[in-house]
């Protein structure tokens, strides 16, 4: 048994030794020849191995890119897609322009004295003077003659925001937002909290724009309302005229500034000592300018709305302000302070980001994908390449190893 394994490896490595892949024709004799022919073969086997190794190792390691499209995709597909693709998916759109009513919700809160009893017409109602538990003529700046006046102008306020805010917000959603392909839903919430701040901000430059072309039409025309503070009527008994004058408010003159004010005060009908002061709420030359300086925070607290209340009649029930209550403003901000954003409390915009898939359309997405190539691509590719490079080596190698050798016979020194 050993004898024939020892015989089968010497034959093996004869052939090995005398393995000859440039057998010249006829077969040559010539040792130095046949010696070429064996090099030749060997650095051949070497070369096509080495290269083999690096082509296959190239192909099977590279990673390529692909476009890959998806036909009909579903917003479930999308969201899967745009998690795993996101730097190279793009998914065009059928429909480039939506309407923002039907992407975008825009909700707000007013400040709580908005929705609270301080504007209901039961409480204006009780403050004015005819509802007083007195049947004394009141003091003209008493609180109670002129409460019933901020109150109101207080509601029409609130009122007025409710209707400039709702119509701005109903205009913009009319306008169409221009997409030509899917925008991820971050980028396009980014967009559209733009879009929205800037409707905010055009609805407070719109809203002090009115207010204060009617402020100042008001003071420079000297127009006179019901409620209104910055005049003094005396009639003249013998000449049944009446008389004009405008008032002055501690040094502040109505004539030149509508700003003038003082605080409210609630006097004792009987004798017209003071029985109360309404902390921060004052009357002046306009009840708008009063109301834009004058504080709430009287109302946030029960024993000052008591104190009031002491010179009401009926009582109405009341529910002070909340200041535990999350707000933007302090309890001791101005009314000018809180238009100032219009009283919003809370601007809520809400993406309806699958609407805005669905109204887009895609029919398709196309991303690229980064792969290996697969095994019949390789094989096919090697199958390719073999070709050529058995053809160029063959042409090569021989040629190489023959001008070696036959330059190395040369500079050989003869004996």
């Amino acid at each position: 048994m050993l004898r024939q394994i020892l015989k089968l490896w010497r034959k093996l490595k004869y052939v090995i030794q005398h393995f000859n892949l440039f057998p010249s024709i006829p077969p040559s004799t010539d040792q130095h020849q046949l010696r070429n022919q064996f090099i030749s073969t060997r650095l051949f086997i070497f070369l096509f191995s080495s290269f083999f190794s690096i082509l296959l190792l190239y192909n099977s390691l590279i990673t390529i890119r692909k476009t890959v499209i998806v036909k009909s995709p579903s917003f479930t597909d999308y969201v899967q897609l745009n998690a795993t693709y996101s730097q190279t998916l793009t998914c065009p759109c059928t429909q480039i322009s939506i309407d923002y009513k039907n992407i975008v919700r825009v909700n707000y809160t007013l400040h709580q004295v908005c929705s609270s009893v301080f504007i209901t017409q039961n409480w204006i109602n009780s403050i004015h003077t005819e509802n007083t538990n007195s049947s004394v003529s009141l003091f003209y700046f008493d609180f109670r003659s002129i409460g019933t006046y901020a109150f109101q102008a207080l509601k029409s306020i609130c009122e007025l925001l409710d209707e400039t805010i709702i119509g701005d917000i109903n205009v913009f959603y009319l306008n169409q937002f221009i997409s030509t392909s899917v925008i991820p839903y971050n980028a396009l919430e980014l967009q559209i909290q733009d879009l929205i701040n800037r409707l905010h901000s055009s609805i407070v430059r719109g809203f002090w724009s009115s207010l204060s072309m009617i402020r100042e039409t008001t003071q420079g025309n000297a127009l006179y309302s019901t409620g209104t503070m910055a005049y003094i009527f005396r009639l003249d008994t013998r000449s049944r005229y009446l008389y004009m004058t405008l008032r002055v408010y501690d040094n502040c003159s109505c004539a030149s500034s509508a700003t003038c004010v003082r605080e409210s005060i609630i006097y004792n009908a009987e004798n017209g000592s003071i029985s109360f002061r309404v902390p921060k709420f004052y009357i002046g030359c306009s009840t708008v300018e009063a109301l834009l300086q004058s504080t709430l925070q009287c109302f946030y607290d029960r024993n000052c709305i008591d104190s009031i209340q002491a010179h009401l009649f009926p009582v109405v029930p009341v529910t002070p302000l909340d200041p535990s209550i999350s707000s933007n403003y302090l309890a001791n901000s101005t009314v000018d302070e809180l238009l100032q954003r219009l009283m919003i409390e809370q601007w809520d915009v809400s993406l309806m980001y699958e609407n805005y898939y669905e109204q887009c359309k895609p029919v398709e997405c196309s991303h690229i994908s980064e792969t290996r190539n697969d095994a019949v691509f390789v094989v096919t590719t090697l199958i390719g390449l073999l070709g050529g490079l058995v053809t160029a080596l063959k042409v090569v190698v021989p040629l190489l190893v023959n001008f070696i050798r036959r330059k190395k016979e040369e500079d050989r020194p003869a004996v």
